[in-house]
Formats: C-alpha cells, sequence, structure tokens
C-alpha cells in the first residue's frame, strides 16, 4: 500500500481511536451491579454516545439489565445519531439477522456503510462479506478486497496506538491475524490490475473517512453512503 495511504489510515486510526470509548477496551468480564447499570443510564441520558452504546450492548446481551432488542434498539439509535461504530455495526446485525426487528440486509447494509464510511472496521468486515458473496446484489470481489484491506489496517493501526498507551492491552490480538488472513484470501482471487484499482479505492476511502470525522456529528438517514465509486 502506497505511503500516502497509510499516511491518511494512520489519521483516521487517529480519530477512531482518541473517540473508541467501548471500543478501546474489551467489556469486563463481570456483570455490573446495579448501581453501575444505574450510573451508565445517567450518562446515556445525558447524550453521551459511548454510554448509550455500552448501554445498548448490555440489553443486547442480557448483563446487569434484563435482555430486550427493544431496548437494545432503542440505545443504539440514540448513539448512531452521532456516528458512533458499535451502534453503527449493531445495528446492522440486527436489522441482517432480524434481531428486534423485521430482516433486512438493504437495511442493515445502510448501518454496516456508515460504520464503513468512517473506517469502522465491524462494518467494513460485514461489507466484505456480502460483497464477496453476493447476498442482495452481484458480487464485487474488488470491493471485499479494498474493504477487507481498510479493516485489516485499521486494526493494526488501531492495535499498535493502544498498545502504546497500554503495553498490558491485548484486545485486538488474534483479530489482526485473522483478518489478515481473509485480506490474503480474497487478494488471491484478483487480477494484479484489480490489486491496483483497490488500492486506489482504498485511498479514496480513506479520505472521505477523514473529511467525515472533520465533521460535527448530525442525525443522519441510514441511507446516507458516500462509498467511493470505482474507475470504468
Amino acid at each position: 500500500m502506497a505511503r500516502s495511504t497509510w499516511l491518511l489510515l494512520a489519521l483516521a486510526a487517529c480519530a477512531v481511536v482518541g473517540c473508541m470509548g467501548s471500543r478501546a477496551t474489551p467489556e469486563p468480564a463481570k456483570v455490573p451491579t446495579p448501581a453501575e447499570v444505574e450510573a451508565l443510564r445517567k450518562q446515556a441520558d445525558t447524550g453521551d454516545e459511548v454510554d448509550q452504546a455500552k448501554l445498548g450492548e448490555l440489553h443486547f446481551k442480557g448483563r446487569g439489565v434484563p435482555q430486550s432488542y427493544a431496548d437494545a434498539l432503542k440505545w443504539f439509535r440514540k448513539a448512531a445519531e452521532k456516528n458512533d461504530l458499535d451502534a453503527l455495526y449493531r445495528l446492522g446485525e440486527m436489522h441482517e439477522r432480524g434481531l428486534g426487528v423485521a430482516p433486512s440486509l438493504e437495511e442493515a447494509k445502510k448501518y454496516y456503510q456508515r460504520s464503513a464510511d468512517r473506517l469502522g472496521s465491524g462494518g467494513l468486515i460485514a461489507l466484505s462479506r456480502i460483497y464477496e458473496t453476493g447476498r442482495g446484489s452481484p458480487r464485487d470481489p474488488v470491493r471485499a478486497y479494498v474493504c477487507m484491506l481498510l479493516a485489516e489496517q485499521m486494526t493494526v493501526l488501531s492495535a499498535r496506538m493502544l498498545s502504546s498507551l497500554d503495553p498490558s492491552d491485548r484486545f485486538f490480538e488474534g483479530s489482526t491475524e485473522a483478518i489478515g488472513r481473509k485480506r490474503q484470501e480474497l487478494e488471491t482471487q484478483l487480477t494484479p490490475a484489480q490489486i491496483t484499482e483497490a488500492q486506489r479505492l482504498a485511498e479514496e476511502w480513506a479520505k472521505k473517512s477523514l473529511s467525515l470525522s472533520a465533521r460535527p456529528a448530525t442525525s443522519p438517514s441510514p441511507t446516507a453512503s458516500s462509498r467511493p465509486s470505482p474507475s470504468r
């Protein structure tokens, strides 16, 4: 990958890690106490999207609170209004699997795309899988590779940055290797010309992601998409 693309991704990783919140460290193993849940709820009520996504995750998994997809959707949607990456990914997953909502791959892709537009690894990996299998649209091996390439680089860069902050942090161990293996698998399906095109698209994607990161959060429609178009 070109040095300019690495620089763009490094800048994007700074933006992502800077607002990771619940993504910066793994969820605690213990079930939160009622007092901890109440404290989290108060923070979520103030409009903090990271805490809203955390509260949504508790309801999604039924940890410390009754399991409720309806409540999970409520909090994920609030967090998604400010483009929280965890919330966007979970909303995509819930629409894809029909958890608390009617299953809709079309709606799922809209949320995955919003996450991927901001270089969220979860959204990128989900889109890569959809492009690879051709679910709901024709197969697109180039886009499948672009998404996995970006997911790999963002995961590697985020892991390095978090490790520099806390050498004991091993949150991304294993996932970077698995993503790398999948990226290599997808690469074998492409011609040299397609790989060159994919790298161009990845750089364009990174540039657009930085422009999104520089904008104040709004309440975008889940139909919003800024993915780059391949050259013809």
